[in-house]
């Protein structure tokens, strides 16, 4: 559900665990949830998946992605950055502009975490090499007609977040400073076409603990669909889903 909030300050509670160490920084703190990168016509706007693709520089690795953010601007340097990891996720339910979710993704992502004062942290996560399915009957990404399933693609991206909160790493085994989620393995969302995700695992409520806030300031990837109807595939379209806009559209165009 890569998820997909509304623009501006988001305030998440994480649940209280059993914290399992602190890290100690200049700060600590966030939690938050994405799952697709969903936007409306009048506000795109991603989950935090979809806390949820380009790499940032002073963010993220070297991944070649749509866009790109910095946390260089709120003073991350390398000396403060507290959490460097990748993730795999397969199955999350991607949202488009219709607020309908119309295809599934696998997603390849990084996740970077500075801390940039007393409490305060920035978090570039990108996208990159991750992959979407249309399912048929279901509205395009854009808004712009009805998908036929035949459509997929690739798409990459990234969004960046400032958080305020205490950083706690309650999951080490799976969620460590640095290094593969989960062991490298993918971490199965289990979606289903409404949305439903029970496998949805947030990234902030594994690094963070209490109220933190999260605002979600930039983010936007960029989709290129291909239509499987044809042999070779033919073109399907570009949906640009981005917090200056959205543009373009995901559908096979010859059904």
């Amino acid at each position: 559900m890569k998820r997909f909030l509304a623009i501006g300050a988001i305030v998440m509670t994480v649940a209280a665990a059993t914290v399992i160490f602190v890290i100690p920084a200049m700060a600590h703190g966030t939690t938050n949830k994405t799952s697709t990168h969903s936007t409306t016509h009048t506000t795109p706007k991603p989950s935090m998946f979809s806390m949820e693709h380009h790499r940032g520089s002073g963010g993220g690795d070297d991944h070649s992605t749509a866009f790109s953010y910095s946390c260089a601007s709120s003073g991350a340097v390398r000396g403060n950055k507290v959490i460097d990891v990748t993730e795999s996720i397969a199955n999350d339910a991607d949202s488009g502009q219709a607020g309908n979710y119309w295809a599934f993704d696998r997603v390849h992502r990084s996740i970077t975490i500075w801390n940039v004062g007393p409490d305060q942290y920035c978090a570039i996560v990108n996208y990159y090499d991750s992959s979407f399915k249309a399912v048929g009957g279901q509205t395009s990404p854009g808004a712009g007609g009805t998908l036929s399933g035949e459509e997929y693609g690739l798409f990459s991206g990234s969004a960046r977040f400032s958080i305020t909160g205490q950083l706690f790493v309650s999951d080490p085994a799976a969620w460590p400073t640095s290094g593969a989620v989960n062991g490298g393995a993918t971490v199965d969302y289990h979606c289903d076409i409404l949305g439903n995700c029970p496998g949805y695992v947030s990234f902030t409520a594994k690094y963070f603990s209490g109220t933190p806030t999260v605002d979600e300031p930039q983010w936007g990837w960029r989709y290129v669909g291909k239509d499987s109807g044809h042999h070779p595939p033919t073109a399907a379209g570009v949906w640009v889903n981005a917090y200056t806009g959205n543009s373009g559209d995901i559908l096979d165009s010859d059904d």
